[in-house]
């Protein structure tokens, strides 16, 4: 799903977010993750622009896994294993998730040049890869806590997720 604020088509570093569905915390409030607050600020960005691309990517839902999947990894995780670990031992991939169509949804508006909100690289390299001209815009909106600190410790640790946070010196 797209939405759109003013008139982006074949303009040049028009804002994006890309945000992968969460149905535990966009629909359940789940604060394991930072999921639906990353979603709200890419809407509060955009509109503070006046123009950008909110790009909904539905099949992404917990790295790319099913909700049962994801519920599983839930179950791992309270026995104790991180969500990479969790993945892996449900027979995953840590992450599965495709930009194929994220690419395509870019290239109807004619995007070539985008600037991302995102801590993602390896959402940059997905999208470089396919000849989109990423300009990263750091997008930390959560701060660590009972509930997301595990999840979130691990995308920078474990899959490079670029939050900046100084985990020796924790303050």
């Amino acid at each position: 799903y797209v939405l759109q604020k003013g008139d982006i088509i074949e303009k040049d570093r028009v804002l994006v977010r890309i945000d992968s569905k969460c149905v535990y915390a966009h629909i359940f409030g789940s604060a394991r993750c930072d999921c639906a607050e990353q979603l709200h600020e890419g809407i509060r960005r955009i509109h503070l622009e006046d123009e950008g691309l909110l790009i909904y990517a539905y099949d992404q839902d917990g790295r790319g896994i099913d909700l049962k999947d994801h519920l599983r990894g839930y179950m791992l995780q309270d026995e104790g294993y991180d969500t990479v670990e969790a993945n892996l031992r449900a027979g995953l991939k840590p992450d599965q998730r495709s930009y194929d169509e994220v690419v395509k949804i870019l290239l109807d508006y004619k995007l070539n040049r985008i600037r991302l909100l995102t801590n993602n690289p390896g959402r940059i390299k997905a999208l470089e890869e396919q000849g989109i001209q990423v300009e990263r815009i750091p997008f930390s909106v959560t701060k660590l806590d009972q509930y997301n600190a595990a999840q979130l410790i691990v995308k920078q640790t474990k899959l490079g997720h670029l939050y900046g946070w100084d985990l020796d010196n924790p303050t």
